[in-house]
């Protein structure tokens, strides 16, 4: 069985549910990005969602714009703490 992930894009009053499938997954602006956000204050290469090693991670895609995870900003390029899979988080 694969490992999926439910994550949630939220700004202001728009929000976004989405069931990724164990991998990597590009978020931002740009064409070449697998989740295109069409919004003013989000990177051509906002965050990369991906699933390694039994773990999901955050990626921020080091834009001028920051990525809001887990209660905080994370650094340009800076991995979010990883959760394993099946652990209570």
């Amino acid at each position: 069985m694969t490992s999926e992930i439910v994550i949630l894009i939220t700004e202001l009053r728009n929000k976004q549910r989405i069931t990724l499938p164990a991998g990597s997954y590009r978020f931002g602006r740009s064409a070449q990005c697998e989740y295109v956000l069409r919004r003013n204050n989000v990177g051509d290469h906002q965050f990369t969602v991906s699933f390694a090693n039994g773990q999901w991670g955050v990626t921020d895609g080091g834009s001028d714009y920051r990525t809001w995870y887990n209660n905080r900003y994370l650094e340009p390029g800076e991995r979010s703490e990883e959760r394993r899979v099946g652990k209570e988080c």
